[in-house]
């Protein structure tokens, strides 16, 4: 029930974030880092340019890549894959504790990696009886080679130690492989 409320507070913030990020992306700074004030529209993983630099630009702007315009292009970009993660991770996500207990069930290992079919559901709780949990869901196409469907609600837990966890809700219905 906490995660039903949770996500619905997270979804608005997303459609916030969304609908604000061609002005968030303005105040990014020459570290492609957002002032503190705007940390919840921050991705907490890496810089607003992306994990590999000038995130998947394109070859049809790349001629903008480096001038002003560009950035604000990637930082506006990334922040549309990555919306509002510094709210879902820092106000709606669970904090794992070192001593907490872990239970797994499923079918797939456990983690984010998308090689094999099946389900797992994780659920970390901490001492203090508080817990968080993870449906994870993937199913490859038959008849659709290099695509799947891929389902994960709860908290991304990945691997589950002791970090602070983002809250999820995502439904995939065709995500393509890497190849």
């Amino acid at each position: 029930m906490i995660w039903f409320l949770k996500i619905i507070i997270d979804l608005a913030f997303m459609f916030l974030a969304l609908t604000l990020s061609p002005v968030v992306a303005l105040f990014v700074d020459k570290n492609w880092m957002l002032p503190h004030g705007l940390s919840w529209f921050q991705t907490q993983d890496s810089r607003m340019n992306g994990q590999w630099g000038d995130w998947r630009f394109g070859q049809k702007y790349i001629k903008y890549a480096g001038t002003k315009l560009g950035r604000w292009y990637t930082a506006v970009r990334w922040q549309w894959r990555n919306t509002g993660q510094g709210f879902s991770q820092k106000v709606m996500g669970f904090d794992v504790h070192p001593a907490a207990t872990i239970t797994l069930r499923g079918t797939r290992s456990f983690g984010g990696e998308t090689s094999e079919n099946g389900w797992y559901f994780a659920r970390a709780a901490n001492p203090d009886g508080k817990s968080a949990w993870q449906l994870y869901v993937t199913y490859h196409y038959k008849k659709l080679p290099g695509y799947l469907f891929r389902l994960n609600f709860g908290w991304k837990l990945w691997g589950i130690r002791a970090h602070r966890c983002q809250i999820v809700c995502a439904i995939t219905p065709f995500k393509k492989l890497q190849a």
